[in-house]
């Protein structure tokens, strides 16, 4: 009797050891390792909150050759972290990365969605009105890729006598939108500094169709220097197309 003891424990500890081994390589059945497992796996989707876009993401963006209006839309719409100090500009113009996504990136470099953002309970919407001419239009809502170009054509409306100019209330019956891109700087021969050729575009709308649109071109050294200088132009020819229409 007693060999026949020494015998059934020595099998148990033979089966419980075996049982171990199968845990420790990860086999076994799914029994087996609910019964043996020491800590519980983690419930899916705890793993964290979603990662912020970063500037490595931007320029891995732009790497896979991404349009600008794609990678802009992805900003728009996600937590962002950027760094936009001097340096981090200076590495994303190295890598590629143009003036347009640049400045968006610059307008808002932390924070949540862009529509996450401006969703504010109770926040008045501008409302429009389409019409069919141009002399038609008492006030524009304007789009513009940057803060500075928004308001620098917002301030030369007004210097110029042109229609007035709405931003998150009221009615409008037109929208003014800006674009400007700006190519790679070159070298100048004849003074050794570099410059770029940019180009901008202003088109005005009203219900999805075009009143009125124009091109400028600007070649400089400092790109948000001559957008500025392209947006005064494109608004004071805008205001005299707007004068010389009838109503």
């Amino acid at each position: 009797m007693k060999t026949k003891s020494k015998r059934f424990r020595l099998t148990m500890m033979t089966r419980t050891s075996f049982a171990a081994i199968v845990l420790a390589m990860g086999l076994g059945t799914q029994s087996e390792r609910s019964i043996l497992a020491q800590t519980p796996e983690a419930p899916a989707g705890a793993s964290g909150e979603q990662k912020s876009l970063v500037n490595a993401d931007v320029i891995q963006m732009v790497d896979l050759g991404l349009d600008a209006d794609v990678i802009i839309a992805k900003i728009k719409n996600s937590t962002v972290a950027f760094d936009v100090s001097t340096t981090a500009l200076v590495e994303l113009k190295k890598a590629g990365v143009t003036s347009d996504i640049a400045s968006i990136m610059i307008e808002r470099p932390n924070g949540p969605p862009s529509s996450l953002a401006n969703a504010a309970p109770g926040k008045p919407q501008p409302t429009a009105t389409k019409v069919t001419s141009i002399r038609a239009v008492k006030r524009v809502y304007v789009k513009a890729p940057t803060e500075v170009l928004r308001s620098t054509a917002e301030k030369e409306l007004k210097d110029n006598g042109g229609p007035g100019t709405v931003l998150d209330n009221g009615e409008y019956e037109g929208v003014l939108v800006i674009g400007v891109d700006c190519g790679e700087q070159t070298l100048s021969l004849w003074t050794g500094a570099n410059y770029c050729t940019c180009e901008a575009t202003m088109t005005l709308e009203s219900g999805g169709e075009r009143l009125w649109s124009t091109t400028d071109h600007e070649r400089a050294a400092n790109a948000p220097r001559a957008g500025k200088y392209m947006v005064e132009r494109m608004i004071a020819a805008f205001v005299q197309a707007w004068r010389s229409t009838k109503p």
